[in-house]
């Protein structure tokens, strides 16, 4: 059995984790009993309990999230899943061999090249630029697995963890922010007949930190896919210049 790797930990307990705790934290502050064991006057989850529930909330954000970034809706204005053409065009100071050496195993792989500047990409009309880009989906899955069975993929991977870690944490906080809404407008009534101000401020104390944890996080998912797919590229483009070089040596050598 392999070992929880930091792709398991950031991409499904932490998220999971976090989701289970707002919750814990939603039932205090609306003062709901949800909790699961009562020691002198104080609510207190098991280690063993929180664990199982961390692991099944984290794998449930991570097939929503899933789900949902597929989805114009929410994509588009939160932009977490940015296609890997699009993102290529992005890299900064590339060297002039690299859309070269790439194109070669394109043409290979899909017969044609698809890795071009910024002034040539602008000549794209929109059908060449979407036919472009499911190509570039194609390419990078291929030099991803790729990577992954020579065991060069570490450092993207690295980046790929945080990446849905961001991705899986910004799912939590929207569905707790959604749920704290609804509960909010319910409890509107207590606050007015209870004369509750003080729950009042501590509900809008938590709905500010949750909206700005969700901006936050979103921003930084955005960012760790994009160095994601940066990294990715710069180390396939590494493999194949190695190959090429190992190749030639082995051709002197005979």
């Amino acid at each position: 059995m392999e070992k929880f790797s930091i792709y398991d930990l950031l991409g499904l307990f932490l998220p999971g984790f976090v989701f289970v705790y707002l919750v814990n934290l939603l039932a205090i502050v609306y003062q709901i009993p949800v909790h699961i064991n009562e020691v002198e006057g104080t609510w207190k989850i098991e280690i063993g309990t929180f664990f199982c529930l961390a692991l099944v909330a984290g794998a449930m954000l991570y097939s929503v999230n899933f789900w949902l970034i597929h989805k114009d809706w929410f994509n588009k204005p939160t932009q977490m899943y940015r296609k890997v053409a699009l993102l290529y065009l992005q890299i900064d100071n590339k060297p002039r061999t690299m859309d070269k050496i790439l194109n070669e195993k394109a043409v290979l792989w899909m017969g044609e090249p698809i890795f071009f500047t910024d002034i040539e990409w602008g000549e794209k009309n929109a059908i060449e630029k979407e036919r472009i880009i499911d190509l570039h989906e194609e390419f990078y899955d291929r030099a991803y697995y790729e990577l992954e069975y020579l065991g060069k993929i570490d450092v993207a991977k690295t980046f790929q963890s945080f990446y849905y870690f961001f991705r899986q944490l910004s799912t939590a906080l929207l569905m707790i922010t959604a749920i704290m809404i609804p509960a909010s407008i319910i409890s509107f009534s207590s606050w007015i007949i209870c004369n509750k101000q003080q729950l009042f401020w501590h509900q809008a104390g938590l709905f500010v930190g949750l909206v700005a944890a969700l901006v936050l996080s979103v921003g930084h998912a955005r960012w760790y896919r994009k160095t994601m797919v940066l990294k990715l590229y710069w180390a396939y483009f590494t493999h194949l210049i190695q190959q090429s070089t190992n190749k030639q040596n082995n051709g002197d050598i005979n």
